[in-house]
């Protein structure tokens, strides 16, 4: 695979490009190995966000979706991981309901529709999700009674102040034009609607133990990274107020074990890194009490 149109860009938050050099990544997909092209991330001199510049066009980073990118594997640890991802499933959906008990939810980016299926089997909630890639779409639409759309927020044309609740899991690290996707969901959230998104914590200890073989870097699919922070700037200048930031402990239950096999696939730089790696699995509710886990979830409020 290689790039054929990269583009420039600014920092989402303060608008411009005034950043010095963060990190540079390969194109990698949990411990999966994609090719050998490297992307950088740069850091907002300004506010701290993280972002890949140059980066692929808009029509040039749709090659870097695999047709397996939503698929789970096989075998043990694979098991594992989906018994563990179904209990955080269900954390989720009792996380929504701790602030809207009933009304209509729309999850954003639904990918195989698992989550939002939970609200569409209630007869308390009136469940949409959308998926704009078409291998997504099919898993989705197959499990799900969920209405959904395979289609752009943009293009939905959902009605002004529709939605009680909308959520995005893992979906806002890939948009390119974060300000206009929130701009939108303000539209159609309902006053006092709830906003939740889930995004890699940038800021984490798995970051600092892994730099460029960090799971949750994904180049060049996470063109954005964000830390407590930024996520707040971003969300307060498109009109959201912060009710809590939570800390997971097991949203992802392997992702230091990819980031271990990223590690050890490419030439452990530390001879301890291995072993740091494996025991901070151990540290997990620790690194959520810290606030330094690998992913936050973001529960806000449209604001007036």
């Amino acid at each position: 695979m290689s790039v054929t149109l990269l583009e420039n860009t600014g920092c989402a938050v303060c608008g411009v490009d005034n950043s010095t050099p963060f990190v540079e990544a390969q194109n990698t997909h949990g411990s999966h190995f994609l090719s050998g092209e490297r992307f950088t991330l740069v850091k907002c001199k300004s506010c701290g966000l993280v972002y890949i510049n140059p980066r692929p066009s808009q029509t040039e980073i749709k090659k870097y979706y695999a047709s397996d990118y939503y698929v789970s594997g096989a075998g043990i640890k694979a098991s594992l991981e989906r018994l563990l991802t179904n209990y955080f499933l269900n954390k989720k959906k009792n996380l929504v309901k701790s602030f809207k008990k009933n009304g209509k939810i729309l999850d954003v980016g639904c990918g195989d529709g698992r989550f939002i299926s939970l609200f569409a089997s209630d007869e308390k909630w009136n469940a949409y999700g959308i998926e704009p890639n078409p291998v997504g779409y099919d898993l989705s639409s197959q499990i799900s009674k969920a209405k959904i759309f395979n289609m752009e927020l943009s293009e939905c044309r959902f009605p002004e102040a529709d939605f009680d609740v909308i959520t995005m899991w893992h979906v806002l690290e890939h948009i390119y034009e974060p300000n206009k996707l929130l701009l939108e969901i303000k539209r159609i959230l309902k006053g006092e609607g709830i906003l939740i998104v889930g995004v890699p914590h940038i800021s984490c200890v798995g970051f600092r133990l892994g730099k460029k073989n960090w799971f949750h870097l994904d180049a060049p699919r996470h063109t954005y990274h964000y830390n407590p922070q930024t996520i707040k700037m971003l969300l307060n200048k498109n009109g959201f107020d912060i009710i809590k930031i939570i800390y997971p402990i097991i949203e992802y239950p392997l992702d230091l074990y990819h980031s271990l096999i990223n590690s050890v696939r490419r030439g452990l730089k530390t001879p301890l890194m291995a072993p740091v790696l494996g025991l901070s699995l151990l540290f997990k509710p620790l690194f959520s009490l810290l606030k330094a886990s690998k992913t936050m979830i973001v529960v806000c409020r449209k604001g007036a």
